[in-house]
This record gives C-alpha cells, structure tokens and sequence, in this order.
C-alpha cells in the first residue's frame, strides 16, 4: 500500500514541476493532500481488514479445531453406541441360540430315549430268537448225531455208469495206499471180466488205476493184492460179445467210428520213443494200422484180446517177483457182478470193509453200479464172488 502511495505522489509532483499556472499549482497541492490522507485512510483500512481477516483466520482455524474434537467425540460416542447395539444384539443372538440348542438336545435326547427303547426291546426279542436257536441248534446236533447213525448203516450210494465210474474205482483203491491211519494190514481184492478193465473205453483212466495198482504191489508192506478174472476161452467171447454193439445192424449211429478214433488216440502215443519208462500197455502196431473207417467188430475185439494179453503177461511177470501179489486167478465161470473189495485183518482173518460193486451189461454197454460199506451187502457179495472163485478158479500166479 505504501508503495502505491509513493507511486502516485511522484506523478503529482512530475505534475508540478511541469511548468503551469501557480493557482493551478495550489489546487494541485490541495488534491494532493486529500489524496494523501485519502492514501492514509485506506492504508488504515487495508490494515484493518488485514486485522479483521486474521482474527477471523484464527477464529475459523479455532472453530475447525473445536469441530474435530467435537466430530471426534461424537463418533466416539457413536462407536459406543454402535459396539453396545452389537453387544446387546450378540448376547440377545446368544441367549436365543443357547435356547435354541436346549430345544434341540432336549429333542435329541428325547429321540435317544425312544429309540434305545426300541433297541432294548429288538434285544430282548433277539436274546428269546437267540435262545430258541439255541435250542434248536441242540436238537439239529441230536438229529445230526441220529443221521450219521444212520448213514453208518445206511453207506451205500450209486456210482457213475461205465466207463465213468474210473474215478471212484480209483479212489477207493488209492486209500488203502495213501492212507497214513492203516493200523490192520489190508487186502484189496478184485473180480473182473479182464484184467484191462476199460482199457479201450477209458485207456487214460485205466493206466492210472493200473499204476494206482502197481504202486501198491510194489512199494505198500502193509497191503497184499488178490486178482481174479475170466479165462481166455470165456475172456474172448464175452469180448467179442461186447463189440457187437459196433455191427452195422446193432449202430445205426455209427458209433464205431467214434470208437475208433478214441482208440487210435491212445494208440498213437510214442511213449516208447519219447518216454521209455512209461509202462502204458499197448497194442501191437499191425492191429492199430488194420483200424480204419472200414473195419469191423472183429477187429476192436482183435485189439482188445491182444491188448488183454499184454497186460496178462505183465502181471505173470510181477506176481513172480512180488510177494504181496498173493494170488492171481483165471475163473472159467462169469462173474454175475464185478467187484473191487477192500478188506482189513481182524483176528486173522480178512474181513470186506468197504467195495464197488457193477453190474455189466455187455450188449448197450450200460453197466450200472454201487459204492458200500453195508456190512450186510459187503458179506453177501463177497461170498457170492469168492464162491465162484473158489469152484472154478485156477491160480496160475
């Protein structure tokens, strides 16, 4: 302000130095001063409202001050207010729920109640069920113990028609060989037709049941082997008898050349070249090639004859080294059953244990059979055989 003040006093006094009128100078001076003090006046002014804008400056800047700490109390208190609001809203929400889940266990609880009721109840039914099966358990053990009663005297079942009554032939033979509980020495006794039964029918079958048996002769001390079978006369006629089946007028299937191909199979084996110690009884060579699809009965019967003949030789040929084969029998009358007899040494004698019994049918090749151990049944056939045996055998071994 002052600075403007000097300003303008210089251009009046530029003025005034021009060369003018002295009156005019006078009124000049005059201006002057009024806008000298004009100048001073406002300079005051300018101060004051200087003045006044500080105050108010200071006055604003001390409302501001008290606004914020008022502000900041309020939202203080407001904060307060609010974490109450929440406090009580929470314990409210608490107290709800901690009733809430009072209902429900009380709820639970009572479901528990009724359902261990329930069990309580299930239980006891199930301990009375419990006590009647029981029971009934006891009387199933006296019937049990009944049945097996019994089946001791009832032991006997039917067998599997021939040829597939191998395996069950072979089984009973077998126990007397594998069985460690022998404590009686034993004898198997056997009464067939011929020596190889079933050979041509079920040859892979029977060479097992024929090592079953040389096993035992060989190797067993405690089981003696007695075999007896049908002369040749008798032998080849009832052979002969049994590949009628295969004439033309008696196989209307042709099953005879199904027959054919079963023995060629087994005949084909080169086990003499490939496994020299197999001991499988074969034919002879000239017999197999004669089977063709234009042969006849006559030549099976010729196969099965020789075949017979071979397996005869064989056991001539064991009997003469073996001591526990103790007999080895030709019987010039047909056996009207076959039988594979296991008998034990009770006082000195051989007393029938257990057997297989069939019953041949030589035309249809039907033969039907029976395992027992009936005591009863065991005696009667075993008489009936070694009757036979004993008034038209002959022991050649």
């Amino acid at each position: 302000m002052v600075n403007m003040y000097n300003i303008i006093l210089n251009l009046i006094i530029g003025i005034s130095d021009s060369p003018v009128n002295h009156d005019k100078q006078g009124e000049r001076l005059e201006i002057i001063e009024k806008i000298d003090s004009a100048l001073g006046d406002i300079e005051t002014l300018a101060l004051l409202l200087g003045l006044i804008s500080l105050m108010i400056g200071v006055v604003s800047l001390w409302y501001a001050k008290r606004s914020s700490k008022d502000l900041k109390e309020r939202l203080k208190e407001q904060g307060e207010e609010y974490s109450k609001a929440l406090s009580n809203q929470g314990e409210e929400y608490s107290k709800a729920l901690s009733n809430q889940g009072e209902e429900y266990s009380k709820a639970l609880n009572k479901q528990g109640e009724e359902h261990l009721a329930v069990l309580n109840k299930q239980s006891e039914r199930l301990e009375k069920q419990s006590e009647i099966l029981d029971e009934q358990s006891s009387t199933l053990d006296r019937y049990l113990i009944k049945f097996n009663d019994i089946m001791e005297n009832l032991s006997t079942r039917h067998i599997n028609k021939f040829p597939d009554n191998f395996d069950e032939i072979e089984q009973l033979l077998s126990c007397c060989n594998h069985d460690s509980n022998i404590q009686n020495r034993r004898k198997i006794t056997i009464y067939t037709d011929v020596l190889g039964y079933g050979i041509l029918s079920k040859n892979l079958h029977w060479n097992k049941l024929y090592k079953t048996m040389k096993e035992i002769i060989d190797n067993n001390k405690k089981v003696d082997v007695e075999w007896h079978f049908y002369e040749t006369e008798l032998r080849n006629e009832k052979l002969t008898t049994q590949f009628s089946i295969f004439k033309p007028e008696n196989d209307p299937q042709n099953e005879r050349l199904k027959y054919i191909k079963q023995v060629k199979s087994f005949a084909a084996c080169d086990c003499d070249n490939k496994y020299p110690n197999c001991g499988r009884i074969k034919c002879d060579k000239y017999i197999i090639q004669s089977l063709d699809d234009n042969c006849g009965h006559e030549d099976l019967t010729a196969c099965c004859i020789n075949l017979q003949n071979n397996i005869e030789k064989d056991i001539e040929a064991i009997s003469s080294k073996n001591p526990h084969l103790k007999k080895v029998c030709r019987v010039e009358k047909e056996f009207p059953f076959f039988g594979w007899f296991i008998l034990e040494r009770i006082n000195g004698d051989y007393v029938p244990k257990k057997t297989i019994i069939t019953y041949p049918n030589y035309i249809g090749n039907t033969e039907n059979g029976l395992y027992t151990e009936n005591t009863s049944l065991l005696q009667t056939h075993y008489t009936v055989l070694n009757e036979i045996v004993k008034q038209h055998g002959t022991t050649f071994a």
